[in-house]
């Protein structure tokens, strides 16, 4: 999947979704940065960064 131009401060954003450790909250992978992020995807950040066999492959 190829992402869009993306603006500066949404960097870090892309890297971590490049990396497997971000994935949108749909099946397009949409990013809805200015929304409060839930429980359960902070518990889901953290296992992906913790154990870089959980994160997610494109493809």
């Amino acid at each position: 999947m190829r992402l869009p131009v993306v603006q500066a401060e949404h960097k870090r954003t892309v890297l971590l979704y490049q990396a497997g450790i971000l994935r949108g909250s749909d099946a397009l992978g949409t990013f809805h940065p200015d929304e409060p992020i839930t429980r359960a995807e902070v518990a889901a950040i953290a296992v992906r960064v913790a154990l870089p066999e959980k994160r997610i492959s494109e493809g």
